[in-house]
Order: structure tokens, then sequence, then C-alpha cells
């Protein structure tokens, strides 16, 4: 009896360990989808966050541009001044020196 009992918990084991393999392969189809899913899921931030870092950056020389534009209309402003103030003086200087004549 003891013998028997052996063999059919042998038999049983056995029969799981026949069952298993197949169902290790499914859950191993799973977790490789499982895997997969996550790395597309990581590509798609990443892809986005590149995305996003290349738009900061476009943003960035954009604004750097309209600064130096900037810039370069105030320096021109500044030297029209410049020249007005200048020709303003000779004007004063000129109509100074003709009362005095």
């Amino acid at each position: 009896r003891a013998a028997r009992a052996a063999d059919q918990a042998n038999e049983a084991e056995r029969q799981q360990q026949r069952q298993k393999p197949e169902k290790t392969v499914l859950q191993q189809q799973r977790e490789k989808q499982q895997r997969e899913k996550e790395n597309r899921e990581k590509l798609r931030q990443e892809i986005a966050e590149w995305k996003e870092l290349q738009r900061q950056r476009q943003l960035e020389a954009e604004q750097q541009h309209r600064e130096q534009e900037l810039q370069a209309q105030q320096s021109q402003t500044e030297a029209m001044q410049r020249r007005v103030e200048a020709q303003r003086g000779a004007v004063q200087q000129y109509r100074e020196a003709r009362q005095q004549a």
C-alpha cells in the first residue's frame, strides 16, 4: 500500500511537471509581452521628452535672436539720438555765431 501510494504521488507530480512547462511557456510569453509593452512605453516617453527638449532649445534660440535684434535696434536708436543732439548743438552754435556777427 505504501509503495502504491508513493507511486501515485510520484505519478501525480510527474503529471504536474508535464503540465508546468506549457504553463511556463505561456507565462514566459506574457512576461515577454509585458516587457515589450514597458519598453515601448519607456521609448515613447523618451521620445516625448526629447521632443520637448528640442522645442525648449528652439524657443531659447528664438528668444536669444529677438534679444540680439532688440539690442541692435537699441544701439541704432542711441546712435541716432547722439547725432540729433550733435546737430542741435551745431545749429545752436551757428545761431549764436550769427547773432554775434
